[in-house]
């Protein structure tokens, strides 16, 4: 079932149910109401399916024990399937969107971009997220910090903005799960491949089937950074084939399925990496944050990752990394 969310119906399709999202709160307006005085953002769905009530939860909230095993520990495996639900749900529109490709405007830095897009999808996945576990904190790109609670919920609505902006199909939601301070699980979903990468239990699953990590061939490298920065000194430029993604989460997802040895990049906050640093610890591989390993939103970081057969090329590059210059290097 596709959700289509814009700023405002002026009218409502007769076969649709028109919900307002308000704070986390479904409130109904009749079918054929003309909403271009109401402020918000809006939801299509067909009348006949369920998947929004207006109960102010969605029918995949859990029971309050379902998201806590014994001793009061989070039960991280039905976190992630709340971040696999919601990312699903805001897929059809992402897909839609995509092939109209949206106006983007410079946000930061040289080709970090962001489109009307970008906040509509965050705003449906935060609702969903706070639907679903009400005792949580969501920190999107986007739009900042919402809830309180003991688990942490870092959100991309899309990674790959400028490639989505384009017509590109290199981009992704991603959903990383904290708790303890700790990134536990999370899934990378790719729209337009309709591939969903999840680690919550130890096991990287890629579309529910558990997938072990096999690389294939020379090493390779998932970069948005300009190829100077592995020329001598680590052995990565001169041992390594290189290609730009534009999507660090897709770069660690690919990592962790084996379709890329590893992935490095400058310039990145917590949710470009708090789910797929999950999915490359899961199968093995390491993952190392750069100048440190704390999830920030307040200024820009680093990470270099690796398959779990190149850890030598890994720590290599590292360490050259570490002397680059946290700026606009693309």
């Amino acid at each position: 079932m596709t959700v289509l969310l814009t700023h405002r119906f002026t009218t409502a399709r007769a076969a649709d149910l028109i919900v307002v999202l308000d704070g986390g709160r479904f409130t109904e307006v009749g079918a054929h109401d003309t909403l271009s005085q109401v402020n918000g953002l809006y939801a299509a769905v067909p009348s006949a399916d369920p998947v929004l009530r207006l109960t102010g939860r969605t029918p995949w909230a859990p029971a309050a024990d379902e998201l806590q095993e014994r001793g009061g520990v989070m039960n991280v495996e039905r976190l992630v399937e709340i971040a696999v639900e919601v990312s699903l749900k805001v897929g059809g529109f992402l897909r839609e969107q995509f092939r109209q490709q949206p106006l983007s405007i410079r946000k930061g830095t040289r080709y970090d971009r962001v489109t009307e897009i970008d906040g509509l999808a965050e705003e449906s996945i935060r609702t969903g997220l706070l639907a679903a576990c009400p005792d949580s904190v969501v920190i999107g790109e986007e739009n900042g910090v919402s809830g309180r609670g003991d688990v942490r919920w870092y959100v991309d609505p899309i990674d790959g903005t400028y490639n989505f902006a384009r017509g590109i199909p290199l981009f992704c939601v991603s959903i990383g799960v904290v708790t303890d301070g700790a990134a536990r699980g999370g899934c990378v979903y790719d729209p337009v491949r309709d591939e969903m990468f999840t680690a919550g239990g130890g096991d990287l699953r890629i579309n529910g089937e558990p997938v072990r990590w096999q690389g294939h061939g020379p090493p390779l490298l998932l970069t948005d950074l300009a190829e100077r920065h592995f020329h001598s000194g680590t052995g990565s430029g001169e041992y390594c084939g290189l290609r730009q993604i534009g999507s660090s989460a897709l770069a660690l997802a690919w990592v962790a399925a084996g379709r890329a040895d590893l992935a490095a990049n400058l310039n990145v906050y917590a949710w470009d990496v708090a789910a797929g640093r999950v999915l490359v610890e899961a199968v093995g591989g390491g993952y190392v944050g750069l100048p440190d390993d704390v999830l920030r939103t307040d200024r820009r970081g680093g990470f270099v990752a690796w398959g779990p057969q190149h850890v030598s090329l890994g720590r290599n590059l590292e360490e050259r990394l570490r002397r680059a210059p946290i700026q606009d290097v693309a």
